[in-house]
């Protein structure tokens, strides 16, 4: 994905790919990778010849697999989602939540996106 996004916007005049849709791409590759193979493994578990003794316990692979996919997405953010891991920081750890980022808007820009919210109906015509 992420070079297909370069090859994108390589078309364009900007090629360049922030740091954030990097990490962004790179959590999703790995929900995704995850996600996959919690289902191959379902897959596995449903189709394939098994032993009567690995039979048994193929609720109980089913059961960890399906944890290990909604667990580990949580893990994963944790980990690598910098909003996720700063707010369970100060919700659990007591740290002092820092903001994400700040914006500043001048007139200018306050005022194009009033004028540009404002959109001009024509009249209704009633007979």
């Amino acid at each position: 994905m992420i070079i297909f996004m370069y090859r994108r916007l390589k078309t364009t005049e900007t090629a360049k790919i922030s740091k954030f849709q990097i990490k962004v791409s790179i959590q999703t590759l790995v929900i995704a990778g995850l996600a996959d193979a919690v289902t191959m493994g379902y897959l596995a578990a449903s189709y394939l010849p098994l032993s009567p003794g690995i039979v048994e316990y193929t609720g109980v692979f089913g059961e960890m697999l399906w944890i290990a996919l909604h667990g580990g997405t949580g893990i994963i953010y944790l980990l690598m989602n910098n909003a996720v891991n700063g707010k369970f920081k100060s919700i659990f750890c007591g740290a002092v939540a820092v903001p994400l980022s700040e914006a500043t808007h001048t007139e200018a820009v306050t005022q194009k996106a009033r004028s540009n919210a404002v959109v001009q109906l024509p009249p209704v015509r009633t007979n």
